[in-house]
């Protein structure tokens, strides 16, 4: 067969090809799937009337979660319990100096058969945020990334132009509305902004952003008599930070690509202290292998992964997974609409959903939990469905399968940070049950989220506890996915079984590119709730709309006299010459309570769409 009448045979095959399912679209019959449902804006497709799924199901047993070598792992926790109390002087006499400067000191040692490397910054402290920022391998990272990335920057008279002609031509978005009738512009200006990087960065060519940029630098000139107004009327309504998303995540691709700009210790243990000796990292390889066996530990990630296939999850289409288009484009082998099998559609699963307390409001109602799926998914599922299948599995799922990640996470965490972990604890008990996702018990975390095969670029966790930690697990099959802290100008391999504790509130952090089927379970606790729980606790100026106030009495449980007062921790400003002020993961801190709680503000990240015009309505 001649070469032209092969290439011309593959391009009917692909233009007449149909795809197995469509993000965007509902499809109730799946060739080869009768039980199968694919909802809009999910990334999976969902089987929640299958009976042989549930039998299916892993069952799980206390021995599951018993020590493969408890001898062991209790001398390893009585290490890391040194090194939380006396720092890096816990190692010093009998380890190996690799650094010592004024910036920092290094120091390599050994446990029970681990490498470990343990790291002092001298000039970072966890009290203070901007120290971050103005430490020497921060502002040396940010400098040589710039010079690494191969294109430029969108510009804003780019993105202003674009929104531009798109309103010419009568094609912007329906205009969302506030819930006093007037018209929310900023809602509205934020989609067209944020839907003019997709149109740039995914929709165009190296050659056709260069055009455009060109254009929009001699746009003056040239007196466009449609553009000119629509331009003026952008830059006077919408005063908003431009985070272009794909910009910035070609800018942290390139930089982490390079070992000369990230360091990656390749130990078992990594821990990272501040001035101060308090943790500001840790990092243990394959922990969930040396806690526990390897049934176990493969009946956990076997537990995850038909989750997957039971409840409809949503695509990961918050700001801080804005560039998965991106990633679907340049990796056919990630995208599910390229899926010609339903063995690839189930490995090219996508999801972010968020299980726990999400936000609190005055008076505490459980239909305001993200339990098991985003509530527009919910529309038009059978209520028996509903009911059911929670009832089977979610218990199954949450305090077996993720509670068994939660318990490497406890070892870590508990250790290396005991001040913290015990107020995470006194936070979970204050809450009402009926707000209480449980993980294994003691649970410490209010929310966990679980990840599937998607791309998470640099961001801060701007509602998580102040000085807190995050915590993360990694499952599956896949190779690269290293963990990037810019701040420090470090990269850990992230491997699964892995286990990351750190502040990811104060650090900012992403995933580099990786290849496979990648899990991630992460345990957090967000302010808003720690608030709420200190109040109750009488540790914090009551409301009067707390549920415990039925007598209108801003009184806290304890009986001490409070307030109508609203935290101020949440309300951080950022400053202008702090890279996070522009970063396109940057989210608006929420309000410390929510008095009326709408379905983005519970939901957060896990509401779809994210971009839609219509979201906020």
């Amino acid at each position: 067969m001649g070469s032209k009448q092969a290439q011309s045979i593959e391009s009917i095959t692909q233009e007449h090809f149909e795809p197995l399912i469509r993000y965007h679209e509902e499809r109730k019959i799946i060739p080869g799937d009768p039980y199968g449902w694919k909802l809009p804006g999910c990334g999976n497709i969902s089987h929640w009337e299958e009976a042989r799924r549930y039998d299916e199901y892993p069952k799980f047993t206390d021995k599951d979660f018993h020590l493969r070598d408890e001898e062991r792992a209790d001398k390893v926790k009585q290490y890391l319990a040194e090194i939380h109390h006396r720092g890096i002087d816990a190692v010093l006499e009998d380890g190996q100096i690799v650094r010592n400067t004024e910036e920092e000191v290094v120091v390599e040692h050994q446990v029970q058969g681990f490498s470990v490397r343990i790291m002092q910054m001298c000039d970072v402290s966890v009290f203070d945020p901007k120290s971050y920022c103005n430490a020497t391998r921060s502002r040396r990272l940010e400098h040589l990334s710039d010079q690494r990335v191969a294109e430029a920057p969108m510009s804003r008279d780019v993105e202003n132009m674009l929104m531009a002609k798109r309103m010419e031509r009568g094609e912007a978005p329906k205009m969302p509305m506030h819930r006093d009738g007037t018209e929310n512009k900023k809602f509205w200006y934020k989609v067209m902004r944020s839907e003019s990087y997709n149109v740039f960065w995914v929709g165009t060519s190296r050659e056709e952003r260069d055009v455009l940029r060109e254009e929009a630098k001699h746009l003056d000139s040239r007196r466009d008599p449609a553009l000119e107004p629509l331009i003026a009327q952008i830059e006077k309504e919408d005063r908003s930070q431009s985070k272009d998303y794909f910009y910035h995540y070609q800018r942290g691709r390139a930089a982490a690509t390079d070992d000369a700009i990230y360091e990656k210790p390749n130990h078992d243990i990594v821990i990272v202290l501040d001035k101060d000796s308090k943790v500001v990292l840790a990092k243990f390889s394959k922990l969930l292998d040396f806690l526990f066996h390897e049934k176990s530990v493969a009946k956990m990630e076997d537990a995850v992964r038909k989750w997957t296939a039971l409840p409809p999850l949503p695509l990961p289409e918050t700001s801080r997974h804005m560039v998965d288009e991106m990633i679907r484009l340049e990796n056919p082998h990630m995208d599910l609409e390229k899926a010609t099998t339903l063995k690839e559609v189930e490995k090219r699963v996508q999801c972010v959903v968020h299980y726990g307390t999400w936000a609190m409001k005055g008076r505490l109602n459980p239909d305001h939990i993200h339990k098991t799926l985003d509530s527009r998914l919910a529309r038009g599922l059978p209520r028996k469905v509903l009911e059911d299948i929670p009832s089977q599995v979610f218990p199954i799922f949450t305090t077996k399968a993720v509670g068994l990640a939660s318990e490497a996470v406890r070892f870590l965490f508990s250790t290396m940070a005991p001040d913290e972990y015990a107020k995470c604890l006194d936070v979970y008990k204050a809450l009402p049950d009926g707000f209480k996702t449980r993980l294994s018990e003691p649970t410490f975390s209010t929310l966990f989220v679980l990840g599937i095969n998607s791309y998470t670029q640099r961001h801060l966790d701007k509602t998580d506890v102040k000085f807190g930690f995050a915590s993360l697990v990694g499952l599956g099959s896949y190779t690269g996915g290293d963990l990037c802290f810019p701040r420090l100008a470090l990269k850990l391999e992230y491997q699964p079984g892995d286990c990351v504790i750190f502040r990811g509130r104060e650090l900012a952090h992403f995933v580099h590119d990786w290849d496979g089927y990648r899990i991630f379970l992460l345990f957090t606790n967000h302010q808003p709730v720690r608030n709420y729980a200190f109040r109750k606790l009488g540790l914090l100026p009551s409301k009067l709309k707390d549920p415990w106030n039925e007598d209108g009495q801003t009184t806290s449980p304890d009986g001490n006299a409070g307030g109508e007062t609203t935290l101020e921790a949440d309300k951080e400003e950022l400053d202008p010459d702090d890279d996070d002020y522009y970063s396109p993961c940057w989210k608006d801190p929420v309000t410390p309570e929510f008095e009326e709680v709408t379905e983005r503000e519970w939901q957060g990240p896990a509401m779809l769409p994210s971009t839609s015009s219509s979201a906020d309505n």
